[in-house]
């Protein structure tokens, strides 16, 4: 048998000064709605990060049915970009440690 082990999944929150939650989501679907916002970009052009921060505020307010502005996107994309990195590293981790225990199937 195969079990696929998966680290315990990371929720980011966003939310204003004065406590009130803007939005909720596991960081693999923020992640993705990262992704729907940098289609068609060119993440290396300064232009078009510019356009990647606008597309990605509009993405989440009309998602999550809440105002969320350029700069609240611009944070959230950077902690989602962090965390990420970290989920990674953990699935990486868990993959070589699984592949080091795992017997050699019989045939």
């Amino acid at each position: 048998m195969n079990d696929v082990v998966v680290p315990e999944t990371q929720t980011l929150r966003l939310v204003k000064e004065n406590g009130d939650m803007i939005l909720e989501d596991d960081v693999v679907s923020l992640d993705l709605l990262m992704a729907e916002a940098q289609e068609g970009l060119n993440m290396g052009k300064r232009q078009d990060q510019r356009f990647f921060i606008i597309n990605f505020a509009k993405v989440l307010s009309e998602t999550f049915k809440k105002e969320v502005s350029p700069s609240m996107a611009y944070l959230l994309s950077q902690k989602i970009d962090s965390v990420g990195q970290l989920l990674k590293k953990s699935i990486e981790t868990l993959r070589s440690s699984s592949s080091t225990t795992e017997a050699p199937s019989e045939t």
